[in-house]
């Protein structure tokens, strides 16, 4: 079954554990019936809107109804018989385009006429404005914003939404920034829904989950595990089989296995895994990481050598492969300025490079741009004297 479990103060994952859950054989099987918030969006509001949090994030895979419970909180705010309602409330939202931003304006304009909310005594009891982008009642307002750095700096807001931040680059660092910053003359709260994505924004917010004032939910299927694994499905998909059709992951588990270009965004968008759904690797990351080995082989045999210079952002490297026992050393270098950890942390990687540095991987010369003299002579010491068969560089 699958069961809850806690990964540090406020920070909720979900795993599967012991024997397979029940299977569903009617995809879908609730469609056209009365809307009912699926039973992890109701788990996760409870705790998001407690008293005292101040950042909250749900990351769940795509078509879990994220949306639609959100569209359904904003409107329990809003509709006269809003069970959140109260004069003045203010929301915005934010996404990563401001088309998807109106994709949830839409969501709660369908599920407010499906809902006859606007069907009463008062018909504009609820008012839908395309320009500006909003939604207006008695009680307050819900305004969806472009996704600029600008964008909340001037408002005041109850509740902002930050719908997709784990496709953000770091550039969103200060759409992010703002919104927060438009919660503190209300005493709000911001709230993310996304997939986990690559974004340094959901990593750091997951990273944060130890701090009181953090709620994240995340139900992200384990890593490294099989495309075709349907309880790690179920862990990155707690609508499948009711919201998301079960025949769909099938199709696409199948479609993802006979082209890995289509990996990496089946394990972003399905499977909730923290990875670019963009991401066109060579190899994908099961196979890629199935070659990492706790021992390397020895070094035997001619060795060739690769070298990638690089400028004042990318890193210089070079490639030490020994093919007769399929030996790999891969050694990079990069200016002091910035930082090893501010290059880690504007390319969404953490410590990595400083880890890499303490290992012997990664060196600094020079200021900005890695002088080529000073790097080969550093690879020629690390060769021990043994001369390259075959040297290659890129210019």
């Amino acid at each position: 079954m699958e069961t809850p479990t806690r990964s540090g103060r406020g920070c909720w994952r979900r795993r599967a554990r012991g024997s397979k859950p029940r299977s569903r054989s009617n995809d879908n099987a609730n469609s056209g019936q009365p809307l009912e918030l699926p039973e992890y969006a109701v788990a996760f509001f409870r705790e998001a809107l407690a008293e005292g949090v101040r950042e909250t994030g749900c990351f769940v895979a795509r078509k879990n109804a994220k949306s639609a419970a959100v569209a359904v909180l904003i409107l329990a705010h809003l509709a006269d018989d809003g069970p959140l309602r109260r004069p003045g409330w203010r929301c915005g939202v934010a996404s990563i385009s401001k088309e998807k931003a109106r994709e949830l304006w839409t969501q709660a304009s369908d599920i407010a006429f499906a809902s006859r909310i606007l069907s009463g005594a008062d018909k504009r009891s609820l008012h839908f404005g395309k320009v500006p982008l909003a939604i207006r009642s008695r009680w307050g307002e819900a305004a969806f914003l472009s996704a600029d750095k600008s964008a909340g700096h001037a408002s005041g807001f109850d509740l902002a939404i930050f719908d997709e931040i784990g496709l953000a680059p770091e550039r969103g660092r200060a759409l992010a920034a703002g919104l927060l910053s438009s919660t503190s003359a209300r005493d709000g709260r911001l709230l993310a829904i996304s997939v986990l994505g690559d974004s340094p924004l959901s990593r750091e917010m997951v990273e944060r989950a130890g701090d009181p004032a953090c709620v994240v939910h995340v139900h992200e299927a384990p890593a490294g595990c099989a495309l075709d694994d349907e309880d790690a499905w179920r862990i990155a998909n707690p609508t499948l089989g009711s919201v998301k059709s079960l025949s769909y992951m099938r199709d696409m588990a199948r479609r993802a296995a006979a082209n890995p270009a289509e990996q990496s965004a089946f394990r972003s968008f399905d499977l909730n895994q923290p990875q670019s759904p963009s991401r066109e690797p060579i190899a994908p990351p099961d196979i890629w990481e199935s070659c990492a080995l706790q021992e390397q082989p020895d070094r035997a045999g001619p060795v060739y050598v690769g070298i990638d210079l690089g400028g004042s952002v990318s890193l210089t490297a070079a490639a030490l492969y020994w093919p007769e026992t399929g030996r790999l050393e891969a050694y990079g270098a990069c200016g002091t300025i910035p930082t090893l950890a501010e290059r880690g942390e504007a390319y969404g990687i953490g410590a990595r490079y400083v880890e890499m540095r303490e290992r012997g991987e990664l060196r600094t010369f020079g200021a900005r741009v890695t002088p080529i003299v000073e790097f080969l002579h550093w690879i020629e010491d690390l060769l021990q004297g043994q001369h390259p068969a075959l040297a290659l560089a890129d210019q």
